[in-house]
């Protein structure tokens, strides 16, 4: 009887601690499966919320891109674009390159012209008035619609002519035409998206989804109000959906729930930068939790087994449980950054696709590489980018791109000049995303390159015939100022400068006695002197008639500037005399000289230089010089050649 009660004894000592043993391995685990299961959830809502931030950020992108583009146009752009005989050609330019479904242009006054060649009156357009007071627009305007009536998108550009908005130019989306413009697009399965006013009223969605009812047979657009809905169909005590209401109200981001028809979904939403806009995703909960369910049923499996086994195949279970926690971490790190690899890959496949690995320099790009650009890159990794013997990208644009691989922003788009030493140089866009490990460092930098050569040097062309004199080719009197005035507000602001004002003599003259063409002549030849005389880094144009205007930038000093006056005048003698012209050539020059920076009182004081050279008998240069008095004018220093027929000696 003793040994049958030591011998129960014993085996309940030999259950015992197994028992304990499971039941505290059991109580670890179920504690573990709920902190996993809240920590997967946790971590699905992360990663919507940054594809959702993803996806707004492409949305921004893709209208201020829009709005460069129209601008481009609209500065290319004179009065003459109000001719309905020239402008619906020009408007049907500017809608095919952006893509559009209309083009018009509006004068001051509201009148506005199609590239369909219909009137329409916009005056009374928000988006109108806006945009006269010189502010890019995105709209949804009732004043455009579609087939079916429904408002078309518009995106509008200030027109400015000598300095003033003198109309607006703006192209229309439909709604089709605006989510291709956007990348607005639905995920897989039972997730959609849409972009909505600030008040809750949709603008666009992603598809023929229903906000609640998550179906097709609705209509996204015809939801009107997204906190009208909610009040309707959430079955859940709706304080979700108040934050929801307050975030956007002080336009912050965030994640919301709302429960309809006993389906769970939640709304992820991000501010646009764009006329107050939200993006907001729709996911439903089974697409996020999908995974948990899966996991924590193979955790209680497990539990299962060690119940089943004995205390050691428990602890050894243990360990080898925490040596699996450590590699699935790190294979999810892996195949986090596989798999933005491979999004990425799939997004820019019809490009050139560019992967570049920091920790291995590597630099991998696809076939298209030649196809597009024409040449094989001879490098391969970043090092040898970064070296300008072997980089195929422009050595001034270089800095800047490998400024931008190394910085703390994710993604960039950046334009530069592809080919280099290696071939003729072509103008591409390159975007990029970067991949960075747990402490934030840059582990590969994945993009594209796209060829916009065509359309850059259009733009730059558009820009060239706009700032040139079509006579003599130098900057018009506008771009001139303009470049000056840049200039001197600017990088030049502490420095000496000279302004000069150049007049032919007895231009009127030349005309009446020997006609226009010969006047024409004239100043044509006097321009490409002006071109070879001055150096490249002066500004050098046409104020208008006969006369021409030089900034030469950085002089030593004013009596630098007078020489080179002086010097110009009597090249331009001996330039008429070797040209072969008719007539005698000549020139009267101002010249002022200040380290302030205002152009407007530069050439204020050269006209009145210029005008001291005239009363003077013309064919020579003057000097402004404050607080100065001579017996040639008030203020004034002149340097003045004699005329053949003078007998007496003039000088300075």
């Amino acid at each position: 009887m003793k040994n049958d009660a030591l011998r129960n004894r014993n085996y309940l000592n030999l259950w015992l601690v197994p028992v304990i043993i499971v039941f505290i391995a059991g109580a670890a685990m179920t504690l573990f499966s709920f902190r996993l299961s809240s920590d997967l959830k946790r971590r699905s809502y992360d990663r919507q919320t940054e594809e959702t931030l993803q996806q707004a950020a492409v949305f921004d992108i893709s209208i201020t891109e829009q709005y460069k583009t129209l601008n481009a146009f609209a500065e290319g752009y004179g009065l003459g674009l109000f001719d309905r005989r020239l402008s619906a050609a020009r408007l049907s330019i500017v809608r095919n390159a952006m893509g559009a479904g209309l083009a018009g242009i509006a004068d001051a006054e509201g009148s506005a012209l199609m590239d369909d060649g219909r009137r329409l009156y916009i005056g009374e357009g928000a988006f109108f008035a806006r945009t006269m007071l010189s502010k890019n627009m995105l709209v949804r305007d009732e004043a455009f619609t579609d087939d079916e009536g429904r408002p078309l998108f518009v995106i509008s550009a200030p027109l400015t002519v000598d300095g003033s908005v003198r109309g607006v130019l703006f192209v229309c989306f439909n709604g089709e035409q605006f989510r291709n413009l956007t990348k607005l697009a639905a995920f897989d399965g039972d997730s959609y998206s849409f972009i909505v006013a600030p008040a809750g009223d949709f603008i666009l969605g992603s598809g023929s989804r229903h906000l609640i009812l998550g179906d097709s047979d609705g209509d996204a657009e015809d939801d009107k109000n997204i906190f009208n809905l909610l009040k309707e169909n959430d079955s859940s005590s709706g304080h979700e959906v108040q934050t929801l209401a307050a975030d956007m109200n002080q336009e912050r981001g965030g994640v919301a729930g709302f429960t309809s028809g006993g389906v769970r979904r939640y709304i992820v939403y991000e501010p646009l930068a764009v006329n107050d806009w939200y993006l907001i995703d729709v996911i439903s909960a089974s697409s996020v939790e999908q995974h948990t369910g899966s996991i924590i049923k193979e955790v209680f499996l497990l539990l299962a087994i060690m119940v089943a086994c004995s205390a050691s195949l428990m602890l050894f279970i243990y360990w080898l449980n925490k040596f699996k926690n450590r590699e699935l971490v790190e294979e999810q790190e892996r195949l986090r950054q596989a798999e933005e690899i491979y999004r990425s890959a799939f997004e820019f496949s019809d490009s050139v696709l560019v992967v570049i690995d920091i920790q291995n320099d590597s630099v991998i790009f696809n076939s298209n590489f030649q196809k597009i650009f024409g040449f094989e890159p001879a490098a391969g990794t970043l090092s040898e980018i970064k070296s300008e013997v072997n980089s195929f990208i422009n050595e001034n644009d270089l800095n800047m791109v490998m400024e931008r691989f190394l910085d703390s922003e994710k993604d960039a788009i950046i334009e530069c000049r592809i080919g280099g030493r290696v071939k003729k140089e072509t103008w591409a866009e390159f975007r990029f995303t970067k991949i960075f490990d747990r402490y934030g460092k840059v582990q590969r930098i994945i993009g594209r390159l796209t060829n916009i050569d065509e359309k850059k040097r259009h733009i730059q062309r558009l820009k060239s015939q706009a700032e040139s004199d079509p006579l003599t080719g130098l900057l018009n009197r506008k771009a001139a100022f303009g470049y000056m005035k840049d200039f001197l507000s600017g990088r030049g602001k502490d420095g000496l400068h000279a302004f000069m004002v150049i007049d032919v003599d007895d231009y009127k003259k030349v005309n009446d006695i020997f006609g226009h063409v010969t006047g024409d002549a004239v100043l044509t030849v006097l321009a490409k002197e002006m071109r070879s005389f001055f150096r490249s880094s002066d500004i050098v144009g046409r104020l208008g008639g006969d006369e021409f205007m030089v900034l030469m930038r950085d002089i030593p000093s004013g009596e630098f500037a007078l020489s080179r006056a002086n010097a110009f005048c009597r090249t331009v003698e001996r330039l008429g005399r070797s040209c072969n012209l008719k007539c005698a050539l000549s020139v009267s020059i101002g010249v002022a000289v200040s380290s302030e920076g205002d152009i407007d009182k530069l050439y204020e004081e050269a006209d009145k230089a210029l005008y001291h050279v005239k009363s003077q008998g013309k064919c020579g240069c003057a000097i402004y010089k404050k607080g100065e008095m001579s017996e040639r004018g008030n203020g004034l220093s002149s340097d003045r050649r004699p005329e053949k027929n003078d007998k007496q000696t003039r000088g300075k």
